[in-house]
C-alpha cells in the first residue's frame, strides 16, 4: 500500500509536470505570429474561468451566510450535554463546508488546467 507521503509526492510531480508542459507550449504559442483569434480565445478561456470562480464564490457566501445564522441560535440545547452536542455540530459543519469548498476550487483548478492544455495543445498543432 502506497504512504500519503508517496501519494502526495506523485500528485505533486504531476501537477509540477503538466505546469511546465504548459509554460513550455504557451511559450511556443507566444513565439509565433500573432493572431486575433488565438487573443479572442484566450480572453474567453479567461471569462469562463473568471465566471466559473465567481459562481463558486457567490455559492460559498451563501454557505457561510447560512452557517452563521445556524451557529448563532442555540435552539434545543437546553442541557449541558445537548449544548455540547449542538456546539460540535457547529464545528463539524464549518470544517464539513471548507472541505467541501477545498474540494470545489481544486475540481475548478484541474478543470481549468486540462482545458488549457487542450485548448493550448490545438493551437500548437493547427495547420494555420
Amino acid at each position: 500500500m502506497e504512504s500519503a507521503f508517496e501519494t502526495t509526492a506523485k500528485l505533486q510531480a504531476s501537477l509540477a509536470s503538466r505546469a511546465l508542459t504548459q509554460t513550455r507550449d504557451a511559450a511556443q504559442l507566444a513565439a509565433q505570429k500573432p493572431n486575433a483569434d488565438t487573443l479572442v480565445e484566450s480572453w474567453e478561456l479567461a471569462e469562463a474561468t473568471y465566471k466559473r470562480m465567481n459562481a463558486l464564490q457567490q455559492s460559498w457566501i451563501q454557505d457561510w451566510s447560512n452557517w452563521m445564522s445556524y451557529a448563532q441560535s442555540l435552539e434545543g440545547a437546553n442541557t449541558m450535554p445537548k449544548y455540547v452536542e449542538r456546539t460540535g455540530n457547529i464545528f463539524l459543519q464549518a470544517q464539513a463546508q471548507m472541505v467541501s469548498q477545498a474540494n470545489e476550487f481544486s475540481e475548478l483548478l484541474d478543470n481549468v488546467g486540462v482545458s488549457y492544455a487542450y485548448w493550448i495543445s490545438g493551437k500548437l498543432n493547427d495547420p494555420r
